[in-house]
This record gives structure tokens, sequence and C-alpha cells, in this order.
């Protein structure tokens, strides 16, 4: 049933703000009053790369498209957590772009309510994207009654990132039971935290998936027609945390920057989460390891998060969107992509690092979960199931939080 479940559930993420825009290959842009899929240039949007270096050679690669092809475009780099806010905006006053990044879980809203291109006929007549090429679970994310409504970018999950100096790297724990205890070994200097939380809101929802997942549950049953995260798995997931929380002062977790500063023994982080550790914490000593499973010997889960490229059914240039499309995805551009963003490449040729706390991640990508394909399910995410998990960190019970949040998420989502 697991795998089962990981095939058909795989999607996921988060995004909102003011993006910075950047003309390339040509002098002008058009006026306000003109929607950005009506201007002469191809509109792309697409997160802010990591560094201002990384935003230099994204533009350098995009100008060589406009170099080769002779079609331009104007790119807007806009921040990840404002991505999505802003993305709505532009598309409910009619300038949204032609393509853009599209987190996972929002192909399922997009998908179904007309927003975007069917590419089915484009992706089977192309000779540079084709399904074997790309992870499985990427490409099953694009996927919406056999329709193909995007093209796989990058993918990535969460690992467990542990101090060296708290955590005994000869003795890592090996289920819930072994974390807990060393936890309450960090937690007796009241100037360190056993482990950094998992945030609130969206976030917090999907790092509590990893843990639901080790306790052998999930969000919805295998035919998504029914919410299931307020089982007995939810409930042991949900302790786990509140116990952890308990080793974990809240002014040392929320400290500025508290596991790169050395306070913190467990956190939860990517493959983008480790560059950043590891360039603005040069002195840091810390390694990577898989979610620990709830039981000793049970397997890993985690949660999986990820972009794919889309086009967007007001564009008036359709065919140089998908050009674009094909342009990033070749296996030297999709490459470089990838490591704009800190993410892998969702191209099973391009699984591979020379990071050997990235190899963690790469290994832990065989058994991640998304979140499940339907339509609504962001406002579950980030509000019904965040308000609950919230509630029962500072202290709520348990089992009537995740009660309360299931029935309040299948009203919202018209299951029964």
């Amino acid at each position: 049933m697991r795998k089962g479940f990981l095939k058909k559930a795989i999607s996921v993420a988060l995004v909102g703000a003011m993006a910075v825009t950047t003309m390339v290959g040509l002098t002008g842009c058009g006026g306000d009053s003109e929607s950005e899929s009506d201007s002469n240039e191809l509109a792309f949007w697409a997160y802010e790369p990591q560094s201002l270096e990384d935003k230099k050679d994204f533009e350098t690669l995009i100008k060589n498209f406009t170099d080769d092809t002779g079609i331009k475009v104007k790119v807007s780099f806009v921040p990840k957590d404002s991505f999505n806010t802003k993305l709505n905006s532009a598309l409910a006053n009619k300038k949204g772009p032609d393509v853009s990044y599209l987190d996972q879980p929002r192909m399922a809203e997009f998908g179904s309510d007309g927003t975007l291109v069917d590419l089915t006929e484009k992706v089977n007549k192309s000779e540079t994207i084709s399904q074997d090429k790309f992870f499985e679970s990427a490409y099953d994310t694009c996927l919406l009654d056999e329709k193909v409504y995007g093209v796989p970018l990058t993918i990535t999950t969460s690992v467990l990132l542990y101090n060296k100096k708290l955590v005994n790297e000869n003795n890592l724990p090996k289920d819930w039971d072994d974390m807990l205890a060393i936890a309450k070994e960090v937690a007796a200097n009241p100037t360190k935290a056993a482990f950094a939380g998992i945030g609130s809101g969206g976030y917090a929802s999907w790092y509590y998936q990893a843990f639901l997942s080790c306790a052998g549950g999930s969000f919805t049953n295998e035919e998504l027609t029914d919410l299931t995260f307020n089982s007995q798995s939810g409930v042991d997931a949900c302790q786990f945390l509140v116990d952890l929380y308990s080793y974990s002062p809240e002014e040392i977790r929320n400290s500025t920057s508290a596991f790169g500063n050395g306070n913190v023994a467990f956190t939860l982080g990517g493959g983008s989460d480790i560059d950043s550790l590891q360039t603005n914490f040069p002195d840091l000593d810390f390694g990577a390891m898989l979610v620990v499973p709830q039981k000793e010997g049970g397997t890993s889960y985690s949660n999986i998060g990820g972009e794919n490229l889309v086009v967007y059914s007001t564009s008036s240039k359709q065919d140089e969107a998908f050009q674009f499309i094909e342009y990033l995805s070749k296996e030297e551009n999709s490459q470089k992509v990838a490591e704009y963003t800190g993410n892998f490449s969702s191209l099973k040729a391009l699984a591979k690092t020379d990071n050997p706390l990235k190899e963690v991640v790469l290994k832990q990508l065989e058994t991640a979960v998304a979140r499940p394909q339907i339509n609504g399910w962001l406002e579950v995410n980030d509000n019904y199931l965040a308000s609950a998990l919230e509630t029962i960190l500072n202290g709520g019970e348990i089992q009537k939080n995740l009660d309360d949040a299931v029935s309040t998420s299948k009203a919202a989502l018209g299951l029964k």
C-alpha cells in the first residue's frame, strides 16, 4: 500500500511580496496597463536564486536562449515565500506570466480549473522531454486524469541534520525512543535545545508529514477520498513532537540561527539548508541522517517538495513558452537551475552530488512522500492542519484537535 500511495499521492510546497524583474535580451518593457502575457516578450517567473552570482548566471542562461532562438524573455525573480501570493494576484488581474515555476501541490488546483495548458500533445512530440528521464514521483505530480500539465523541474526532501558536538556520531538514534533519550541529555544543559521544531503554518504541516509517515500514517487514504491524519499514527507523531518540544526551550530553538550557532542538536533541512549552513557557518561541525523511524528497523520516510514548469492558458505565446521549457529541461541547463535553487534536478541522470551530506538527501528521496494532489489541499495544509498542530504543540489535546482539523478540512474539500 505504501508504494501505491507514494506513486498516487506524490506532489508538494509554499510561497507571496514584491518581485525583482530583470529584462533579458531586450531594451524596454510594456506599460503597467498591459498584462505580461500581452507584451512582446515571453514572461517567465522563477524563484529568487540563492545568491547574486546565481542570479546573474540564470540571467545569462536565459540570454543564451534568446540568442539561440530570437525569443525575448522577461524574467521576474520572486522570493519563494512570496511566490504564491504574488502569482494569485497577477493571475486575478490578468497580469500573470506565460510560463513559470509552480509548486507541486498547486498542480491539482490550477490543472483542474483551466489555469494551465494541457501539454500532453507537446510533450509527446518533444525530442527533449520524455517521462522516462524524470523521477517517477516528480513526473506523477504533473499528471491529472492522465493528461500532462507541466514538466518537472526540481525536487527536494528533508533529512535530520545534527550537531556533532551535541550528538555522538557513533550513537545516532535508531528510533524515536533513542532520539528522545538523546534529547533529554541535551536538555540537561539549560543553554541548549534538542530540536529546532517544525516551524509554523504550511511548513509545520509539511514537516509533520515526515513523522506521520514514519509512524505508518498518511494524510489521506489511497483513493484520496478520505482524510486520515487523525489516525493513531497521527496521534503518535504529534506526541513524539510534543515530547521533543519539551526538551527544546522556545527561547533557544527560536533564537536567531539557533542550529547554525550551535545551540540546537537536531534540525530538519534539505539540500539548500546544507548549502546555507556550510556557507554561513563554516565552523559548524554537523552531519546528516535519514529521518528516524518510529521503531528500530522501520522505514524512514520524509516529505517531498519541488517545482514544475507550467504554461498558462491565458498566454498568447504557448508554443514559445514550451520551447523555453524544453531549453531549461536539457541536462546541462537543468543542472544549473537546480544549483540556483539548492534542490536537485528532477532528471534521474543528474541525481548525484559530491557533497556527502547531500548524498543523504538523495537517499531520503527514495522514500519521500508528498502532499496529496487534491484541489484545495493547500488550504488544509496551510490553515486547518497548521492551526491544529500549533495548538497541539502549545499543550492542546492531540486527538481532539486532529479530529476537528479533519472535520473542518473534509467540509472545505467537499469530502464526506
